[in-house]
């Protein structure tokens, strides 16, 4: 498969919106349940709550300390590459994979909302937005965590191809 070289500015640009289009779609979601349940069309199921009130925190500590290891693991390879393109390629997939861990437990917590009408699970789904938003990709992050030096930071000043 054969990849297109995009300029730093571009790459950015690409990543930024995967970004904000996650985070948008947890947002949404958290605000579609709490209309439906707000008009009293959501469960209010005391049962399945006793079980949730300890699988939804548990999913949340071990979805962002699960994306934390797996994000250094594979940071650590990456940065072993000497073509900054393959850098990059490599890093945008860190960060889906990061993403993703953070993404599915504030799922699960809007979900667990859903069924059973307990304000908490919000919460925790609004904790995991928030350090979704944190984590927006930026040139400083991406300097620090593959630990580029300063010619491919320079590189990455430029609106030069990278490839």
């Amino acid at each position: 498969m054969e990849s297109t070289s995009l300029t730093p500015k571009e790459y950015f640009k690409a990543i930024r919106v995967v970004h904000t289009a996650l985070l948008l779609g947890q947002i949404i979601f958290a605000l579609i349940c709490l209309t439906l349940n707000r008009n009293g069309e959501l469960g209010h199921n005391e049962m399945i709550n006793k079980i949730l009130i300890i699988a939804s925190p548990a999913l949340v500590i071990m979805g962002i300390v699960s994306g934390i290891f797996i994000a250094k693991a594979k940071l650590n390879t990456i940065k072993l590459k000497s073509n900054l393109a393959e850098k990059l390629a490599g890093y945008r997939g860190v960060l889906i994979i990061r993403w993703a861990l953070m993404e599915m437990p504030a799922l699960f917590a809007v979900i667990c909302y859903m069924l059973t009408a307990n304000l908490i699970y919000l919460g925790l789904a609004g904790v995991i937005v928030i350090l979704f938003a944190i984590n927006r990709p930026s040139n400083d992050k991406l300097y620090t965590e593959l630990e580029l030096d300063q010619n491919e930071q320079m590189r990455m000043e430029s609106e030069e191809l990278v490839t």
